[in-house]
């Protein structure tokens, strides 16, 4: 898929900030419809996690990548339950892989995936949003910042690539 504009990112982020709990209900619905796996791996990923978030953050943030990407491919294919494990065990493994070096490749790491991912205005959306009140020190942040951040990745990842390209 082709990478989304922060432009469209932003445009959608402030419209579903300032939608109606009707219009919100309505996107719930058709993420449902449309990717009843990411729904469920959004909703078994919140619950397992304690978080002083608000019920519902984590697919309220689900619901916005995917009205994003939506946005540009209105036909996106149906993500498998397969398709999310895959993308989960891909992104839980960089980040191990990145907590096993130095600093130094922790910080290159973060630059290159920011670099090279398709989807970074989004990512990068998400994860400002995430960190929203950490920003001067993300070592404060929650742990549910760093869960939700691997989930909605995830998201990001299985509604970006084609079947045949989620790796484990």
């Amino acid at each position: 898929m082709k990478t989304i504009s922060l432009e469209t990112v932003d445009e959608i982020w402030d419209r579903l900030n300032n939608a109606s709990e009707k219009e919100v209900l309505q996107i719930a619905k058709r993420m449902q419809e449309h990717q009843p796996a990411l729904m469920v791996y959004l909703l078994a990923t919140e619950d397992s996690m304690e978080t002083e978030h608000e019920p519902g953050w984590l697919l309220f943030f689900g619901g916005v990548i995917f009205e994003v990407m939506s946005s540009q491919h209105p036909r996106l294919r149906m993500v498998q339950p397969d398709d999310v494990e895959a993308a989960e065990a891909a992104n839980v493994a960089f980040l191990e892989q990145m907590e096993e070096g130095r600093e130094m490749d922790w910080m290159e790491g973060t630059r290159k995936l920011f670099t090279t991912y398709n989807q970074t205005p989004l990512l990068q959306t998400i994860l400002e949003a995430l960190m929203e009140g950490n920003e001067e020190t993300p070592e404060m942040a929650p742990d549910s910042v760093g869960v939700g951040l691997i989930a909605l990745k995830t998201v990001i990842d299985c509604l970006d690539a084609p079947a045949a390209e989620i790796k484990t």
